[in-house]
């Protein structure tokens, strides 16, 4: 339990969500998030059915773990093992974090399967689509006044008709697809390595849902492309084929291949960035314009599968 004596580790985030890392006099971590000022979603913990399926992959398996959330009040506070996450081993310059960061891709992908292939309770409700993916598909489908419009119709305009009815169709493939319980936003900013002798940690909760399991597949992909483009413009201490083999530890974790579903997710993954960025963060016309090249490099790319 957190109280005022907490110092407070860091904190950042966007008018979506917010969050901020807590430390305890004993030495316990928590991170705190919480609503964004902008956020039109509800910020909610899961369901108790769905926190059984969580415990129960926990008591299945050893090595990274889901940690859900505890709500207090209007925030959710996650009971974490350490203060850092997995980008910030992979934006270090000590090779070793690297190397512990593929591992903790790896188990990732361990991780996310356990979670696909765990079956829901059956008195459970079933959730609907994580909200990262409702909110992708209420912006493309009608964007809401104001900078979401704007953007909607610059990203349409830089893509054109042809890849933007094809980055809708896909979306749509994905909503209509056999279904599994997804994570929901499996980013390498919730992946806490830990600190001590706890196990590494998922935080995991506020996008549950159900969906196709190349949405969450996608999602890490996504942005392992992100970090690879981003490291052909600007030195980042992982290169270009780092990045890859980053990739391709996690691939190696979840245990099957990444079919052309998957690496349509991953191009939608980014557009959803891209959004929340310029949403939720500020509006950058260059960012804008480097992102719809990478997006559009992927559509040409999985386009023709």
């Amino acid at each position: 339990m957190t109280t005022r004596t907490d110092a407070v580790i860091s904190q950042y985030g966007s008018g979506h969500v917010r969050t901020e890392v807590r430390r305890s006099p004993d030495d316990r971590t928590t991170w705190v998030r919480s609503a964004g000022d902008s956020r039109t979603q509800p910020f909610l913990p899961p369901h108790p059915s769905l926190l059984t399926t969580l415990e129960s992959i926990a008591t299945e398996r050893s090595g990274t773990r889901y940690v859900p959330p505890r709500p207090v009040g209007d925030t959710l506070h996650y009971s974490a093992p350490g203060a850092n996450s997995a980008l910030d081993l992979l934006l270090s310059q000590s090779p070793q974090d690297h190397v512990r960061a593929g591992s903790l891709l790896k188990d990732l992908g361990m991780l996310l399967r356990a979670l696909h292939t765990e079956p829901l309770e059956a008195s459970g409700p079933v959730p609907g689509m994580p909200l990262t993916w409702l909110r992708l598909s209420a912006w493309m489908d009608s964007p809401l006044p104001g900078l979401p419009a704007a953007l909607h119709a610059r990203v349409r305009q830089a893509l054109g008709p042809h890849r933007w009815k094809l980055l809708a169709s896909w979306l749509e493939s994905l909503r209509s697809g056999p279904h599994v319980l997804l994570h929901g936003n499996p980013s390498l900013g919730l992946l806490v390595p830990s600190e001590t002798k706890e196990a590494d940690a998922l935080l995991t909760g506020e996008e549950l849902g159900f969906g196709s399991w190349q949405q969450d597949v996608g999602w890490v992909l996504g942005e392992l492309h992100e970090l690879r483009a981003l490291s052909t413009r600007i030195p980042l201490p992982v290169p270009p084929a780092g990045w890859d083999r980053l990739a391709a530890r996690f691939v190696e974790g979840y245990g099957l291949p990444p079919d052309r579903s998957a690496h349509r997710a991953a191009a939608l993954k980014v557009l959803l960035h891209l959004h929340d960025f310029c949403v939720f963060v500020r509006w950058d016309e260059p960012e804008v314009l480097r992102y719809t090249e990478v997006i559009a490099q992927l559509v040409d790319e999985r386009g023709k599968d």
